[in-house]
């Protein structure tokens, strides 16, 4: 369900653009499994898209949701803004969460 959903955001152009701050800290994973020719950048744009364009670069993004359940801030306000505009996509992931503690135990 929670992959369904990240697909969704990127196929409806709702995926949020990537701040400055964050998209200098994207970095490219190099491993066996990866081309050396293949690099990873953070998109500023709305729509990121993992895919490999014939310049093999793989446009991604990033944003943050927090567990509210167990946040230690009683002020709602100081949710990620992602809580608010994702809120079936933050509890799939924590759901996801609790599945995988549940079975890794």
């Amino acid at each position: 369900i929670t992959l369904d959903l990240l697909r969704r955001l990127v196929e409806s152009g709702k995926w949020p653009v990537t701040s400055d701050a964050r998209s200098r800290v994207i970095k490219s994973p190099r491993s066996s499994s990866t081309p050396s020719d293949t690099f990873l950048t953070a998109s500023k744009k709305s729509s990121p898209v993992s895919a490999f364009p014939e310049n093999n670069t793989i446009s991604s993004g990033s944003f943050t949701v927090v567990n509210a359940g167990i946040w230690h801030d009683d002020n709602d306000a100081s949710l990620p803004l992602a809580n608010a505009l994702f809120p079936e996509l933050t509890k799939s992931v924590f759901d996801l969460e609790k599945e995988i503690i549940r079975l890794t135990g």
